[in-house]
């Protein structure tokens, strides 16, 4: 019944609920800000970071200080006044820790990794920040101007641009957590077949940013998305419950699962998000366990967290959800809700194919 009411469900939720080269450059934002000041030893990593970031405390060093312990490459880049402009952005989450991972040797190049903890209200964010000995003193490296190119490249479709740029970000930063994921990301998306592009593969990709640094939110989102074995990218979303990205993440890795018992099996054990309780709604209904179905949708309010999730995503992603919801409903005899969700469907896109089915179901 499901298969003939839906067709074959083949939805991305990459890229089709959420604008992935939006995602990286707003991950990017969150651990920018920063600053230093002279009279810290810029020979000492950990000091120099620790100037820079100023963690745990409330008032951030000001961009122009911060702007003179970027590298030179970095300053290329960025221009003060771009500087600045994206110290402002991603202020909501603050920076309560840093530790200096490792040093690392590249290209003749010494190269320091900084582990950089934040939090928002009850969501953390750990990202992963590239530093660069020159003349003895350590560095900031700031690509963002790139990665938002490469971002924005990735989001208008020009998948050759965006791997293009995410190659050049490597070049200049080779421990790039937002270069490395838009590279994969781009890779997926213009080469489905293998996801192999030279001598970079998708497991390539996980593996070097598991090096790099394997706490980072990003790199475990990254790893959950494209583990093709289900143990071991559930492993990797446990370790990201409270991360920003988590629904998102687990919601990626459901849906490459077809059999509704295999969904609820993977969600076992799982924090259930807004997101993944409509996933697990869907897998009840598949299974015609109305009782479940209903237990479970039944939770006051919903339905209105549903619909304000929902508008997270594109017009016809919200629809087509909107319309399993509602068939749900409708085989559950329970037409008053299935037409709310009709309704909401409309208003996102009314052209949508199984929103008009759903409507002449209804009818």
């Amino acid at each position: 019944m499901w298969s003939k009411m839906f067709g074959k469900e083949c939805l991305t939720y990459l890229g089709k609920a959420i604008n992935i080269g939006a995602l990286i450059v707003l991950f990017s934002f969150i651990a920018f800000n920063g600053c230093s000041k002279f009279g810290v030893d810029e020979t000492n990593l950990e000091q120099v970071a620790n100037y820079y970031y100023q963690p745990g405390k409330e008032k951030e060093l000001a961009p122009k200080k911060a702007y003179e312990f970027l590298s030179t490459k970095s300053k290329e880049i960025t221009n003060y006044t771009e500087y600045e402009k994206y110290c402002n952005e991603g202020k909501e989450y603050k920076i309560s820790e840093i530790k200096v991972l490792s040093e690392k040797e590249a290209n003749g190049k010494k190269y320091g990794i900084v582990s950089v903890y934040s939090k928002k209200e009850k969501e953390n964010a750990i990202f992963t920040n590239s530093w660069i000995l020159e003349d003895g003193k350590w560095r900031r490296l700031s690509i963002k101007k790139l990665l938002e190119e490469a971002g924005n490249a990735f989001s208008s479709g020009d998948y050759a641009v965006a791997l293009a740029k995410a190659n050049e970000c490597l070049a200049i930063d080779p421990f790039s957590v937002n270069a490395y994921q838009l590279l994969g990301f781009a890779m997926n998306k213009s080469n489905t077949d293998k996801f192999k592009r030279e001598d970079r593969t998708m497991d390539d990709i996980v593996r070097s940013l598991l090096s790099i640094n394997p706490e980072d939110s990003q790199v475990l989102f990254f790893a959950v998305t494209f583990s093709e074995d289900l143990s071991i990218a559930k492993n990797f979303l446990r370790k990201m419950q409270g991360h920003v990205g988590y629904s998102t993440a687990a919601f990626n890795a459901i849906l490459k699962i077809e059999s509704p018992r295999e969904k609820l099996k993977f969600l076992d054990g799982i924090e259930l998000t807004t997101d993944l309780a409509m996933l697990k709604m869907y897998a009840f209904a598949q299974l015609e366990k109305w009782n479940d179905f209903r237990s479970l949708s039944n939770n006051e309010g919903t339905f209105e967290k549903i619909k304000e999730k929902l508008e997270e995503s594109d017009p016809s992603f919200s629809a087509g959800w909107a319309a399993r919801l509602g068939f749900c409903f409708h085989v559950a005899d329970d037409d008053y809700t299935a037409r709310k969700y009709l309704e909401y469907g409309i208003t996102r896109d009314p052209n949508n194919e199984l929103i008009r089915k759903l409507a002449k179901t209804l009818d």
